[in-house]
């Protein structure tokens, strides 16, 4: 989709080619919630992608990324992208060193945080995750989600 010089990125165009819904197990009700009242924005230094299997909480892509204000040697953030089925049906510049702006809601899980992510931006790119109340875009495409 090109608007001139800007690209962004939505999932309604996903929902409108018709894919295939892929199964996702888990256990939902012990994931956090997004919460409208913990949404931070973030500017990060991208670090590994990392893959949690399905039925375990928050199963999907992970970033893991640090502040970009932060020393190199810092503690990294856990950034919760989605179920691996949709984030890998965008091409979206998550590799190491790549700075990146992050919206999301800062919850607990277990004894760490993590961050819900809602979007992610990269120059003029902008990949859209959930919608403003955090409702995940990918409800309609990843069944039991």
């Amino acid at each position: 989709m090109d608007f001139g010089a800007r690209w962004v990125w939505l999932a309604a165009p996903v929902f409108a080619c018709g894919l295939a819904a892929a199964g996702r197990g888990g256990t939902a009700d012990s994931e956090p919630r997004y919460d409208t009242a913990t949404v931070v924005d973030l500017r990060v230094v991208a670090g590994e992608m990392r893959e949690t299997a399905k039925g375990s909480p928050l199963a999907g892509m992970h970033l893991m990324a640090r502040l970009e204000t932060a020393r190199s040697d810092s503690d990294t953030l856990d950034i919760y992208l989605g179920p691996t089925e949709f984030i890998k049906d965008f091409d979206f510049p998550f590799r190491p060193g790549t700075r990146l702006e992050v919206v999301g809601s800062k919850v607990r899980l277990g004894n760490a945080s993590v961050v819900l992510a809602r979007e992610v931006r990269h120059n003029n790119d902008t990949l859209y995750i959930r919608d403003s109340k955090g409702e995940p875009l990918w409800k309609e495409l990843v069944k039991g989600a």
